[in-house]
């Protein structure tokens, strides 16, 4: 329980030192990193295309060396109404991306929609890799998703598998590229997004600005998505 305790303490510290943010992991594939022993980040970020979707996914390393996070989303669909949901996942790694050069884990994650009903639970194995001296970095995921599909009856899960391939430039002090190709077996067609990383704060602060769409119809404006995130990182809190 002090475990916990310092986990919501410390989040909402963080949370009220940073204001409100809107900030930076819309991009779907997972790299081998997570945040720096006794300390904490905050990533939210908004995603504008046929949905609109706002996320705030604050994270801790408190814990066993293991990214914590308990965050959620606001999501406005088309001619529906506004849903909530909920995430508590646990991510961890098992080798250092910028010291060892390579990097795998795992991720595991609950989302709850509208915080009561049980939608989906989650978990994806993650590889990174680090090129041309801790500039270039390719990062895969293969994961899996059951979520509740509920019938007449009763409620079934429904389970859909997926994989993302990205990879990430460090052109210069202050700007990254970004791309990636990701797919889930419940779409049509892979999907694709590119990006750029704008460190006003090298390793604590960053905007990130995307594009994407899909590639049965790579300029279709309808089926496209932009997104402007923003990611905060603390110093070590104790």
């Amino acid at each position: 329980m002090t475990v916990i305790r310092r986990f919501i303490k410390s989040s909402f510290l963080f949370l009220v030192g940073v204001g409100v943010l809107y900030a930076a992991r819309p991009m779907n594939t997972d790299d081998g990193r997570i945040v720096d022993t006794n300390s904490c980040q905050l990533e939210s970020w908004i995603k504008h295309g046929q949905d609109s979707e706002f996320w705030a996914m604050p994270a801790c390393n408190f814990l066993l060396d293991s990214e914590i996070t308990l965050g959620g989303n606001i999501t406005r669909e088309s001619q529906m109404d506004t849903k909530a949901y909920m995430v508590l996942a646990l991510k961890k790694i098992f080798f250092d991306l910028e010291n060892d050069g390579f990097s795998y884990g795992f991720a595991l994650g609950n989302v709850q929609k509208n915080l009561k009903d049980n939608d989906s639970v989650y978990g994806y194995l993650l590889f990174s890799k680090a090129y041309r001296e801790n500039r270039l970095f390719l990062h895969s995921n293969l994961g899996v998703r059951a979520q509740v599909l509920p019938t007449q009856r009763a409620a079934t899960r429904s389970k859909i598998y997926n994989l993302g391939l990205g990879i990430e430039y460090d052109v210069n002090e202050y700007i990254w590229l970004m791309a990636e190709t990701f797919y889930e077996s419940s779409l049509p067609t892979p999907a694709y997004q590119l990006g750029i990383r704008i460190w006003l704060a090298r390793d604590m602060l960053q905007i990130d600005c995307t594009y994407g769409n899909d590639f049965l119809t790579p300029f279709n404006a309808s089926n496209s998505f932009v997104s402007l995130g923003l990611r905060v990182l603390s110093q070590q809190l104790f």
